[in-house]
């Protein structure tokens, strides 16, 4: 199996954003997608309607279906999915069976994407592709009636893991330039501590290649310590009509844990990076204080360097500090988003903004009154 064949769906998912499968019946082709967050709500609405296991089918196949003999049915158009939910009532017994198990493969190809969606993070591809689109999801290109459902859970969880990655690769390209000016003064101590940092960094390396190697090879045995996550592929109707009815008792499916689980994973790998950045440059500054041949470090502002004759750079860098990964939890991470609580965006929280009255907003400014040549 190539790489390609591994991550394919993975692919799809990200852009377009979902994963098909057509079915043609009576002359008529129907093509349906993977499921959004926001579908998802829909169906849990729609389940206490379903007395029978052909209301349910019924109801979850009208919700698959995104294109009808040519036309598209949209993420928002509900009214044109109820009127479906009837006509797909009134198909014969099998040809209902043949379109819901239409349903359930572009299901279990969204739970086994699931399953190698760590691995794919890893691979060189996926950073390239996270470079090539301007470090944004490439499905904020899609049509208009794709991005109208929102954003899918791993491309969510794809842009939270790169934003990581930036943010830890940025870490260490600053505690390399920082330890290069330290190693002038405590040589010893900045040798020790890169070798500690490179054998941590070694420890990551074979964790990575490690996902990746059985993302590649999903029949290797797996010893009785492996803590990694295991993705249920429902083979039967029968099982998948049972996954679906726990959602009408509140419980979170196997893709919904599966998915939950990347999520508190990115939580803690982000917890302790930033943790052991922390502990590591305090130490930087407690060895260069206790060096004697290091000199105090002054700043000055771009007026006092212009009173010593000096002209102040151009040129600024930004610096980060411990905090700065906090854009990630604050864009996609610092709560749990309730199904259907996604904006077009992709981004959670609540649609409405709170800002301060317009009074107060101009409180203090000064008002500038051009006189008659207009300045």
């Amino acid at each position: 199996m190539t790489t390609g064949d591994v991550y394919a769906d993975v692919e799809e998912l990200l852009y377009p954003g979902y994963l098909t499968q057509t079915v043609v019946a009576g002359g008529v082709t129907v093509s349906f997608r993977s499921a959004y967050p926001s579908d998802q709500h829909i169906l849990r609405v729609r389940i206490p309607a379903c007395q029978t296991v052909r209301d349910w089918k019924r109801v979850a196949v009208a919700n698959a279906a995104w294109e009808v003999d040519g036309h598209i049915v949209e993420a928002d158009d509900l009214s044109s999915r109820r009127r479906l939910e009837d006509l797909f009532g009134s198909l014969s017994a099998p040809v209902m069976d043949t379109m819901y198990a239409a349903v359930s493969t572009v299901r279990g190809r969204l739970n086994d994407a699931v399953g190698v969606f760590e691995a794919y993070c890893y691979e060189p591809q996926s950073r390239t592709k996270w470079r090539m689109h301007g470090r944004r999801c490439p499905s904020e290109r899609a049509p208009s009636w794709v991005s109208k459902a929102g954003s899918n859970s791993l491309q969510q969880l794809w842009v939270s893991f790169n934003l990581y990655e930036d943010d830890r690769l940025q870490w260490e390209n600053d505690w390399y330039a920082a330890t290069t000016v330290a190693s002038t003064m405590a040589a010893k101590w900045v040798q020790q501590i890169r070798t500690e940092e490179a054998n941590r960094a070694k420890a990551e390396t074979e964790r990575r290649n490690e996902v990746i190697r059985r993302a590649k090879n999903p029949g290797v045995d797996r010893d009785e310590s492996d803590t990694g996550i295991k993705v249920v592929r429902h083979r039967t109707n029968d099982d998948l009509i049972e996954q679906m009815r726990r959602w009408q008792r509140g419980e979170l499916d196997d893709h919904d844990r599966i998915v939950q689980g990347y999520k508190d994973g990115i939580r803690r790998r982000h917890d302790e990076t930033r943790e052991a950045h922390e502990r590591r440059m305090a130490a930087l500054d407690e060895a260069l204080a206790q060096s004697p041949d290091v000199a105090p470090v002054v700043g000055y502002t771009a007026e006092q360097m212009a009173e010593m004759g000096l002209k102040a750079p151009t040129r600024t860098r930004r610096l980060y500090d411990a905090g700065h990964p906090g854009r990630l939890y604050d864009k996609y991470l610092s709560s749990d988003i309730p199904i259907g609580g996604l904006r077009p965006d992709g981004k959670g929280g609540d649609m409405t903004v709170n800002r301060p009255p317009i009074s107060e907003a101009v409180s203090g400014r000064r008002v500038t009154v051009p006189d008659e040549g207009g300045r």
